[in-house]
């Protein structure tokens, strides 16, 4: 296929694209004329408006929520070592000599602490 047929036809596609998606505006244009006619839209537009307000307001929330909260699921668990507790086992895979450096860190404080 050379370039000059090529381009005709995507041409062509593009131009088909742009028909349906008009015909597709004017059917949605349409339909939302009959279901909401202009003499009544106002009122029925503010009525599912305020009907759906606290669903989107709990969407919006749950889907903030989702995102800015998420913690990390997966990863393989472990007992932590020296302690008494699950962690991710990536995080003392990592780095096992900081790990057991931090915790002789923490035991040291502790004892200096109580006494």
């Amino acid at each position: 296929m050379d370039p000059e047929s090529a381009k005709s036809c995507v041409l062509e596609k593009l131009k088909e694209l742009w028909m349906l998606l008009t015909s597709f505006a004017a059917y949605v244009s349409r339909v939302f004329d009959e279901k909401f006619p202009p003499e009544t839209r106002d009122e029925k537009i503010h009525g599912w408006l305020k009907a759906s307000t606290p669903w989107l307001i709990a969407g919006s929330a749950v889907l903030l929520l989702s995102c800015c909260c998420r913690r990390r699921r997966g990863g393989r668990m472990m007992k932590a070592p020296g302690q008494d507790f699950r962690m991710l086992r990536d995080d003392f895979e990592r780095s096992p000599r900081s790990y057991f450096g931090d915790l002789r860190a923490k035991k040291k404080k502790r004892s200096q602490l109580l006494g």
